[in-house]
């Protein structure tokens, strides 16, 4: 019991004592947090965490996409630059478009959070690669926003 420190009461150092090897490193290393367990997260919790963080930048830069693209601004030419999108608003119309995109997207979620055939941490790193495209997508789409000089509400 020589590497127990002082301030720990003898029947403290009594019950690490009797625990085995391997129990007694993570109380000594567990020492002086807030709480007396680590605290862990839920990997289920976690991929709903992504998957909503996923859904909201999704709908941020489909309501930046529309403002946008919704009426040509004097000026300015504005396209999209994705070119999957592109093809589905020139197919579909702009709005039509945006909602068959929001659908694929929702789909794709739904299957990713409800099957077991993939992987976590293939399934972490997809959302996390959505949410950095569609993160750095908003962020044009708002730069060209304020470019343009358009209200982020959609108001004229």
């Amino acid at each position: 019991m020589g590497g127990l420190p002082l301030h720990v009461a003898a029947t403290d150092r009594a019950n690490l004592a009797r625990r085995p090897a391997n129990q007694r490193g993570r109380a000594i290393e567990a020492r002086g947090l807030l709480f007396r367990k680590p605290v862990r997260t839920n990997p289920e919790k976690r991929m709903h965490a992504l998957a909503a963080l996923t859904i909201l930048l999704s709908a941020a830069d489909h309501w930046t996409t529309y403002l946008c693209l919704r009426a040509p601004v004097t000026g300015w030419q504005v396209a999209e630059a994705n070119p999957l999108a592109q093809w589905l608003f020139d197919s579909f119309g702009l709005i039509p478009g945006l909602l068959i995109d929001s659908g694929v997207t929702l789909g794709a979620i739904a299957f990713l959070l409800s099957t077991q055939q993939i992987p976590k941490l293939t399934k972490g790193l997809f959302f996390g690669l959505v949410i950095v495209g569609t993160s750095v997508a908003v962020y044009n789409n708002w730069i060209a926003i304020r470019a343009l000089g358009l209200s982020p509400l959609g108001s004229a």
